[in-house]
């Protein structure tokens, strides 16, 4: 069952480390799922295992399983994720060129939908470059049904709005926002989410996180005409208007900030309205626990193709699949 080379390896003694600091150790978003090892641990790439990098030593952080093992009992072949076709159930136009749609999956796939940051690669051709990432509002596992939202804007889009009951889906997916660890890993402190635009998408998924986690969360949207995913949030029975964009909105989230001393954060909007709330939580001398909608461009959703790449501090970094924290 065991290949022998993953054996002698194991038993190998662990090496001295010496005084000199190790780089960063970055973590991967699919690390320990059933879809590792993936496609960049066959190419060498992994982001995790330094000896698949071709390293001379082990230096990971250890979550209870070996990547390079499983790489080897799978002699490198990697679980894959493979397009389907779907039924659209129902779609409905929400103003702005934006339509919310609810699409047939597999139960599994909705279960596996329910964590903060999830999305699918959508497309409503058969040509694959046509393949957009959209974050999931609401998933329904008993229904086997998750709910999207885009904004027609270019041929991509244009394409799903054409298309009539069906479309193509890929997924799971699970790094749309960063900072996990500040949704996650949250417990019976208060947090604070602020969501604008398209980035509203994310709310629902983290809203129901933070509650089974025993948080109060105080809820906040940056525009009064656009909030389509109030549907989707009834957990939360009340929120708070700011315009973010007028002189008044900095006082008023001030305020807010100063009022409930909010443990974390979830900025769900563009990278201006992360650096400006970012700024008022230092202002305040509030910890930077701030959780954020991520805005790094993605194309493959695997790392792959590198559209996604950014460097951090001289370290190019494959952002659709590391998890990150807002600089």
């Amino acid at each position: 069952m065991y290949r022998a080379s993953t054996a002698d390896f194991l038993a190998l003694p662990t090496p001295k480390r010496s005084n000199q600091q190790s780089p960063q150790r970055l973590k991967c978003i699919d690390a320990g799922s059933e879809f590792c090892p993936c496609h960049l641990a066959e190419s060498g790439e992994c982001i995790v295992c330094s000896i698949i990098r071709g390293e001379a030593k082990c230096d990971c952080d250890w979550t209870g399983t070996c990547i390079l093992a499983q790489s080897e009992w799978l002699i490198g072949q990697s679980n894959q994720r493979e397009s389907q076709s779907a039924k659209i159930i129902s779609r409905k136009n929400v103003g702005q060129g934006t339509e919310i749609l609810h699409i047939q999956t597999t139960a599994k796939l909705a279960a596996q939908l329910t964590r903060p940051g999830s999305f699918v690669f959508v497309r409503g051709k058969l040509e694959s470059y046509y393949n957009t990432p959209l974050a999931v509002i609401k998933s329904f596992p008993r229904r086997n049904e998750i709910a999207v939202a885009y904004t027609k804007l270019g041929p991509k889009t244009k394409t799903l709005a054409a298309c009539e009951d069906e479309l193509w889906l890929r997924g799971p997916y699970w790094n749309g926002i960063l900072g996990h660890k500040y949704i996650e890993n949250v417990y019976n402190q208060r947090v604070v989410l602020i969501l604008s635009g398209m980035a509203q998408v994310c709310g629902p998924n983290i809203a129901r996180t933070l509650l089974r986690n025993g948080n109060k969360i105080t809820l906040v949207y940056g525009a009064k005409d656009y909030p389509f995913i109030i549907p989707y949030i009834q957990e939360i029975p009340s929120a708070t208007f700011v315009n973010l964009k007028s002189q008044n909105g900095k006082q008023e989230i001030s305020n807010i900030f100063r009022r409930i001393r909010p443990y974390s954060i979830f900025s769900g909007g563009c990278d201006e309205q992360h650096t400006f709330l970012k700024q008022v939580m230092s202002e305040l001398r509030l910890k930077p626990r701030m959780a954020t909608s991520s805005t790094h461009k993605m194309c493959c959703g695997e790392g792959i193709c590198g559209a996604c790449i950014t460097n951090r501090n001289g370290t190019l970094i494959r952002a659709c699949k590391t998890c990150l924290t807002h600089d």
